[in-house]
């Protein structure tokens, strides 16, 4: 905007010389014949300069000044005089009214300068004036220090944000205010770059912490030193949230596939990167068994070891978590099998309890790798080791990913899809494998073991499809059907007067945390007029270890009906003999891992022989599975076990079968 200067006098030929003498400076002027006239003027126009003479009628120039200086405090004010009236002239510049005096005739030169240094004035004050509007009115904390770090003033924005009075700050030292600050380090910061920036941590106003952007700016023309401050708390949550799972605090899953992308990018090629996938098997039950609070508890306890293993293990280089319970690890070795180790030890590491509130919780993990060979994209190599964590189970404790996963994959979404139909479509059926008393050779009881009867792939087994179910939560429809078929088959049976013959059904981990299963059990008891001595419930210990105490009252609550409790899979967990006393169990399952060894190794044999005694101390019925050879038939016989299943008698069979062989029975344990 062009400057503007207006000048007063009551002589048209001073005014006009005025014009004359400046009609090619660059400012525009503006004339008034008096003090009046040139009051009108200011009320509707923008002056910066007003040069008056001293001597006129009706108004002074000091008087015309006095009103200027209180309506328009900015316009700088230039008095001419030919006269020497130094009372009204002292008054007027030892209050303020006129910034300078020029005697006429005056100087051109003289005149230019005085000019310009009053269209400097001006500037300056607008300058000031707009900064100290933006002081008192900035959102933002502000505060005006001298050369000394002394407080001058303080806006109320500052004042709001740390809750103090302005007679509290002003006056004093920012250093003692703020005592975390490095006076030192600052004050050799300003003098090198005339400002210094910083971010740290602060009470508030209501005594909570909160982090705060700090930043100190040198006038240089008078030294003072302007600080504004800022509560930047939200946004630096809203930045980390966008890299970080605000539950555990990790990466999450944008901010690792950008990380992982950045490793494969500087990559060198004696070096080798690998992304492992860590997925709780088990989380939904604990979720639905505790509750969502649970669930995050344990998550972040799992986090948690994680970050405790980064420190540990320097070939961790990144951990986030990918999705609801399913972490990743990028990792960065020289060689292929350093990851295998690394593998071999998270297992190890999570094999103890995790401790969450007043529970020990023993997770179960699916672990998958995907090691970066050629060029691979961070977005597959991620995909790829949860493709391998999915293949992975209780033979194989972790998978490396290979090509051919890729069908395995598509495989099971096809089976995952299907899968929901399958009750529906009546495509489930119940085999059963007998059990034989050793002393006798009879079969007393059958296991029940679920089929699916694919209307395309035909006959699939148990270990393709029950993970499945337990991921989708189909498993308790499925379950609850098998429990359903096998008491409708009992009830068939005893009809027919065939048996009497007890029949087991395997009872998955989700099941077991439904509170209603007791009642639905007696209620299927009830309409099939069965005895609950004719029904077993098989478990494994995993399916105990979340909830001690209410495994053990659900157990108990099932056993008032008369209905028995098989330890499946008996060895392969941690339980002892002070473990299986808490429980109900009348029945005590050695799991085939163990049989299959037993007679070509001593040691297996021992242990074998031991967990019979152990049994029996305990007053369960001891049963062998897996049993394929006549050798540990004679074996376990002699060992005094109770009955044997497996192969060597008998595969699963239909009901029909089992029926037949029902009829036929003894077998022969002396082959």
């Amino acid at each position: 905007m062009q400057q503007t200067v207006l000048i007063v006098d009551d002589e048209v030929n001073i005014i006009q010389s005025f014009q004359r003498l400046f009609r090619k400076a660059p400012f525009r002027i503006l004339t008034a014949n008096g003090g009046q006239q040139a009051l009108e003027v200011l009320a509707h126009e923008q002056v910066d300069v007003v040069v008056s003479d001293q001597r006129m009628p009706g108004m002074t120039g000091a008087e015309l000044f006095a009103v200027v200086q209180q309506k328009y405090p900015n316009t700088t004010r230039l008095l001419l005089s030919g006269y020497t009236d130094f009372d009204a002239l002292t008054y007027a510049i030892n209050n303020g009214s006129i910034s300078k005096f020029i005697s006429k005739p005056w100087n051109r030169d003289e005149l230019r300068q005085s000019l310009d240094e009053a269209f400097a004035h001006t500037e300056e004050l607008n300058v000031q004036s707009d900064y100290d509007s933006v002081f008192q009115h900035s959102s933002q904390g502000m505060a005006l220090l001298d050369p000394q770090y002394r407080v001058l003033a303080v806006n109320q924005a500052q004042l709001a944000l740390t809750g103090h009075r302005e007679e509290e700050v002003v006056g004093k030292l920012l250093f003692d205010l703020i005592p975390e600050l490095n006076r030192a380090q600052i004050e050799q910061e300003v003098a090198a770059h005339q400002h210094w920036r910083s971010e740290l941590w602060l009470l508030r106003r209501d005594k909570s912490i909160g982090l705060f952007s700090l930043t100190i700016q040198l006038n240089p023309a008078n030294q003072r030193l302007s600080v504004t401050c800022a509560d930047i708390t939200e946004m630096r949550r809203n930045e980390l949230s966008s890299r970080h799972d605000l539950l555990t605090g990790l990466l999450n899953r944008q901010s690792f596939e950008r990380e992982v992308a950045e490793f494969l990018t500087q990559k060198s090629q004696d070096q080798m990167l690998a992304v492992l996938s860590l997925d709780l098997i088990n989380f939904r039950q604990v979720n639905e068994s505790y509750g969502h609070d649970y669930g995050d508890e344990l998550l972040c306890q799992v986090a948690s070891s994680l970050r405790a293993m980064l420190g540990s293990d320097l070939s961790i280089q990144r951990i986030a978590r990918i999705g609801g319970d399913e972490f990743a690890l990028l990792c960065q070795a020289d060689y292929s099998a350093a990851f295998l180790q690394l593998c071999e030890s998270i297992l190890s590491w999570f094999q103890a309890p995790i401790q969450v509130h007043d529970n020990e919780l023993f997770m179960h993990f699916k672990l998958g790798v995907a090691i970066a060979y050629g060029e691979v994209k961070a977005a597959d190599l991620i995909k790829q080791a949860a493709t391998a964590g999915a293949r992975s189970d209780r033979a194989h404790r972790y998978r490396v990913y290979d090509d051919e996963m890729l069908e395995g994959v598509k495989e099971r979404m096809d089976l995952h899809n299907d899968l929901h139909r399958v009750i529906k479509n009546n495509e489930l059926a119940l085999l059963y494998q007998p059990k034989i008393e050793i002393s006798t050779g009879r079969i007393v009881s059958a296991e029940a073991l679920v089929r699916w009867n694919h209307p395309t792939k035909g006959l699939i087994s148990p270990d393709r499809f029950v993970f499945l179910a337990e991921e989708t939560g189909l498993i308790l429809d499925i379950g609850d059907w098998c429990i359903s078929e096998a008491c409708r088959q009992l009830a068939d049976w005893q009809q027919q007067d065939v048996g009497p013959v007890r029949i087991a059904v395997n009872l998955s981990p989700r099941q077991f945390t439904d509170r209603s299963l007791p009642h639905r059990l007696q209620a299927l008891i009830n309409h099939h007029q069965l005895q609950g001595s004719v029904l077993e419930l098989e478990v494994t210990e995993s399916t105990l270890l979340d909830d001690t105490d209410r495994a053990i009252k659900m157990m108990q609550q099932i056993c008032s009906m008369d209905v028995h409790f098989a330890m499946d899979d008996f060895g392969t967990g941690y339980a002892s003999f002070d473990y299986l006393k808490r429980y109900p169990f009348s029945t005590l399952k050695i799991d085939r891992s163990f049989i299959m060894h037993m007679c070509s190794s001593e040691r297996e044999g021992s242990i074998v022989q031991s967990m019979i005694e152990m049994g029996h101390q305990l007053g369960l019925v001891v049963v062998a599975e897996g049993v394929e050879e006549q050798e540990q038939a004679d074996s376990l016989k002699a060992m005094g076990c109770d009955f044997i299943q497996g192969f060597l008698y008998s595969r699963p069979v239909s009901a029909q079968e089992l029926q037949k062989l029902l009829v036929e029975q003894p077998f022969s344990i002396e082959r």
